[in-house]
């Protein structure tokens, strides 16, 4: 999966992050990995939680890059 962003507060990007969350205590089977990319005020704050979560994920890679 990518997915776009600008990181600014009108964009509440927690929304895919909890859509992981549940995807990840779900019954499902398969790998998702997921691109992210974009520039913005608050990337630094999402990445964060983003690696908070990634130590407990096994279905789910998040990766942060600029295309």
């Amino acid at each position: 999966m990518v997915s776009s962003t600008s990181w600014t507060k009108d964009e509440d990007f927690s929304i895919l992050l909890d859509a992981l969350e549940l995807y990840e205590k779900s019954e499902g089977k398969k790998f998702i990995r997921t691109f992210i990319t974009g520039k913005g005020p608050e990337k630094e704050r999402y990445l964060k939680l983003i690696e908070e979560k990634k130590v407990k994920w096994k279905k789910i890679s998040v990766d942060a890059i600029w295309l």
